[in-house]
């Protein structure tokens, strides 16, 4: 029992040193390859981060309703400091029936995430991008990628908004309000709505947190323009107001 034990140690801390050594090796390759790149266009830590990340990509989005193909472009860190995010998408791409790829959806730096569709998609067995109950909507939600958004710069996040694209129609349409951060959003079977849960800046203090006040608006997929707030804010603070007084 006590050579088992004496092995399992031996093993754990040569696997751990392996790993230590291999840390060290890619750290080293990192710096490196930091050290070589000359582009004048870059500042020293745009340098760092262009040579820390390598382009991958996610699952294919593929619908019965439409030929074209989206396809998720991730930018994954090569060596993750303690302490940084990771994060997930940084773009789609669209691919059409040709298979060209005519564009990708944003020109700036942004990062995607909780990517989900509402029709059952074809050839792929992956189930990532369906909603959680895994139910087949009504066709109104057909060819629909809804997703999160963040404008990312200084490796730093924004505000969280709600998108989605159209990917037989080729557009890309912002729900939310742009300087509101996204908590929570639901789709309504056979109504082509979205109900946006969302912060606002209710004491103009330039950061969204637990102290700000929330609103809602309802989203019309067929007729975004006409989307509204559903609460009046005067009418909110006089609620808060008559409770106060009472407290």
């Amino acid at each position: 029992m006590k050579i088992i034990l004496l092995g399992l140690i031996i093993c754990i801390f040569y696997g751990c040193k392996d790993k230590k050594d291999q840390n060290l090796k890619n750290r080293e390759g990192l710096n490196e390859a930091y050290k070589n790149n000359s582009d004048s266009t870059l500042s020293e830590s745009s340098k760092y981060y262009y040579e820390n990340t390598k382009i991958e990509f996610g699952q294919p989005i593929a619908f019965k309703s439409t030929n074209n193909i989206a396809i998720p472009i991730i930018l994954e860190q090569k060596y993750v400091d303690k302490g940084m995010p990771k994060h997930s998408y940084f773009n789609i791409a669209i691919v059409n029936t040709s298979n060209v790829v005519t564009k990708l959806l944003f020109e700036h730096s942004v990062i995607i995430d909780n990517v989900l569709t509402f029709e059952r998609q074809t050839d792929f067995d992956d189930v990532y991008y369906y909603d959680d109950d895994q139910r087949t909507f009504s066709k109104e939600y057909n060819s629909l990628i809804f997703f999160e958004l963040w404008k990312y710069e200084n490796r730093k996040k924004d505000n969280k908004r709600l998108f989605v694209y159209d990917l037989e129609n080729d557009k890309l349409n912002q729900l939310s309000p742009e300087h509101c951060n996204v908590t929570n959003w639901n789709i309504f079977d056979n109504q082509s709505k979205i109900l946006i849960h969302y912060q606002f800046d209710s004491n103009n203090n330039g950061v969204f947190d637990e102290r700000d006040d929330e609103n809602m608006v309802m989203v019309n997929l067929k007729d975004t323009i006409k989307s509204k707030e559903l609460f009046d804010l005067e009418k909110l603070k006089k609620i808060k107001l008559k409770v106060a007084k009472k407290n």
